[in-house]
């Protein structure tokens, strides 16, 4: 998989810029859906950038981008979890209507910004805000195909020539609009629960209707002109029974704000079986006749960075598009649907020589570039799609359970000492940041309080996979050094370098800050979890 590169971007050369807010959808002069941005500078200064509607699930708040390109650093915000149930009640906010010290939209032209919508809803006395965009991005609308088709009357139904149900047996035949690049057994899952769960096809149709419905209450009869300055899009998330949320966010007080949905739990739909059929579902027969090509060293642009088109032009029709990276959003099914996939077609693969008959094209004038566009009749420019569920069984707890279970011990059985525990995610910039089934790697922080005491902190990475990473203790030297920006200081630039170096404490760090004591204890096979937390009390 390649990387995508923003365009246009009128930054400087290695400027790193914040993804401050999602802009509201418009209609541009050629009928298109378009998206302003808001990004913030380092200087604290903004500037907007308009991109197709389908970049949506590409454009992260919080996420910092150099040359159009997300950076490989931490987001804005920390790593929270909220438990949804079906009494939870939601409504709708602006950005103004929360605490500026959460979230500021002060400086121009933010202004703007700070009047679209939000979904609010309070759990357990602690009030949580959601962009409505957000909402769109990581729930409804994760793909490219899918988000340019949220803001057509058409929704879903588009995708699907014809279904039927009987009991818990879904028959699905799908269009060609379906891109066979999604017909993963995790995308058909996802795809099912949003057009036949009653929510989620309710909550999907609702983008569409309430935009047009806002843009009459403005104008009246004349829709598309309200719909060329840009409506909010106003939305509340599908929900259905109990389900567990993690989410990038920020903190204050008893407010908190979703930048970015990483996770959610127990989906449901009404069918444990899918039978699938599609046109391109085929079986596929290799035949050693020769390969007649007018170019055989053409390649995709798969495993490239891709620049996004700036021109407007309609994306070509092509079997084959090109998949770029994005970190995923991850979700799991209460009970996971098998699928079925029919294939009645037979295609024969020429395995043989390859016979050039036309003149190879010149390296200088491919192109790397590629929209977000749906495509059109005549269109050129390559199509993006980007790479994002992943079906996990995940939370922030991943294991971290036996330490939790230290934690507990010791909070019960020392009482001299004041425990603090947040967890986190690790980096998202290399491999070690996550386990194989894609689901997020965190890392347990513990402050350790005793009076006449200086603070100790203790650092347990998640080891569901087994691995061999000791218990970090981490003593300051003075008063000084307890400062709390200097210790998140401190554990940031531990963690990055435990990523980068592939899951393992660098020692040389450890020599270089004087102004700490390190320590680690080693994870014994079948140790008592006494005898665990008596080693550990004792490195204090």
């Amino acid at each position: 998989m390649g990387r995508l590169r923003l365009r246009p971007w009128s930054f400087s050369n290695n400027e790193e810029v914040e993804l401050y807010w999602h802009g509201a959808p418009f209609l541009n002069s050629d009928g298109l859906w378009m998206i302003k941005c808001l990004f913030k500078r380092p200087h604290g200064t903004f500037r907007e950038h308009i991109f197709p509607f389908g970049t949506l699930p590409y454009l992260r708040i919080g996420q910092t981008y150099i040359d159009g390109d997300f950076a490989e650093k931490i987001a804005v915000g920390s790593l929270y979890e909220v438990k949804i149930n079906d009494f939870t009640r939601f409504d709708i906010c602006k950005g103004f209507d929360f605490p500026r010290r959460l979230y500021a939209f002060d400086r121009p032209p933010a202004p703007t910004y700070g009047n679209l919508l939000l979904c609010r809803f309070e759990v357990a006395g602690v009030i949580y805000y959601l962009p409505c965009t957000e909402i769109v991005r990581s729930i409804l609308a994760p793909y490219k195909m899918f988000a340019n088709q949220i803001l057509r009357p058409e929704g879903l139904g588009c995708f699907i020539e014809n279904s039927s149900g009987y009991k818990n047996k879904l028959e699905l035949k799908l269009t060609e609009e379906y891109h066979r690049d999604l017909l993963k057994d995790e995308m058909i899952a996802y795809f099912v629960w949003l057009k036949f769960d009653k929510s989620a096809e309710s909550s999907w149709n609702s983008v569409y209707k309430n935009i047009i419905f806002d843009a009459s209450q403005r104008s009246g009869n004349d829709i598309k002109n309200e719909l060329r300055k840009g409506i909010p899009i106003r939305v509340l998330p599908p929900v259905k029974g109990p389900s567990t949320w993690t989410f990038r966010g920020l903190a204050y007080k008893n407010h908190r704000l979703i930048l970015e949905i990483t996770y959610r739990s127990n989906l449901e739909i009404p069918f444990t079986e899918i039978e699938l059929y599609h046109p391109k579902l085929e079986k596929l027969e290799a035949d050693r006749q020769p390969r007649y090509a007018k170019d055989p060293t053409k390649r995709s642009i798969d495993n490239k960075d891709v620049e996004l088109d700036s021109t407007g032009q309609g994306a070509e029709s092509r079997q084959n598009q090109n998949v770029v990276e994005q970190p995923p959003v991850m979700f799991n099914f209460k009970r996971k649907p098998r699928i079925y996939k029919k294939r009645s077609k037979t295609r024969r693969v020429y395995t043989g020589d390859v016979i050039v008959i036309g003149t190879k094209q010149d390296d200088n004038k491919k192109s790397n570039v590629g929209t977000t566009q749906d495509w059109v009749q005549g269109g050129s420019i390559p199509q993006i799609e980007f790479s994002i569920l992943k079906m996990v069984d995940a939370s922030l707890s991943k294991g971290l359970e036996e330490f939790l279970r230290i934690v507990e011990y010791i909070q019960t059985h020392k009482k001299e000492l004041s425990l603090s525990l947040s967890i986190i995610p690790l980096p998202q910039f290399k491999g070690f940041s996550r386990y194989e089934d894609g689901s997020i790697r965190t890392c347990a922080i513990v402050r350790v309080e005793c009076q006449r005491r200086l603070p100790c902190y203790i650092i347990e990475v998640g080891r569901a996979d087994g691995w061999s990473i000791s218990t970090l203790i981490i003593k300051p030297v003075k008063s000084d050094n307890d400062d709390i920006n200097m210790i998140e200081g401190l554990i940031e630039r531990l963690l990055k370098d435990l990523v980068c170096n592939n899951g393992h404490w660098e020692r040389e760090f450890f020599r270089n800050e004087s102004a700490y004591v390190f320590d680690t204890a080693k994870h014994i096979s079948d140790q008592p979890v006494i005898r665990w937390a008596e080693r550990i009390v004792e490195k204090f």
